[in-house]
């Protein structure tokens, strides 16, 4: 009788056993696909805001004119290469804008078009 509920519990642990990593494996499946839906779902909202204008995010010669900072082409893309670096740091997504000298260029938040700016300014002065 004893090795019989033994025998028992034992199969009953092995199913348990089981169903806890089939419910682990799909658990973690899932995590990985909302994750993966989480980045797309911010990539299309950057896209949305950079086509509809109301955007966190600039390219570098069009914050520099909305603020009033003149700069050459080069320092634009010293800017652009700078703030791409932070933006990556930072895990922040770039946006993509069509120019019609470039044929398509690179946009920022903006808060880190204000940082690397803040930089510029205080090494041009």
């Amino acid at each position: 009788m004893t090795s019989q509920v033994i025998d028992l519990l034992t199969q009953n642990l092995i199913q348990l056993t089981a169903i806890n990593k089939q419910y682990g494996i799909e658990l973690h499946s899932i995590i990985s696909n909302l994750s993966q839906q989480k980045k797309r779902t911010e990539v299309l909202e950057v896209k949305f805001d950079a086509l509809s204008g109301a955007s966190d995010y600039c390219t570098v010669r069009g914050y520099c004119k909305l603020n009033g900072i003149r700069i050459s082409e080069g320092d634009a893309r010293s800017l652009g290469i700078k703030a791409g670096k932070i933006c990556r740091q930072k895990s922040f997504n770039l946006g993509k804008v069509q120019d019609e000298r470039h044929g398509q260029v690179n946009s920022y938040p903006i808060e880190v078009l204000d940082e690397v700016v803040e930089l510029y300014k205080k090494k041009t002065q």
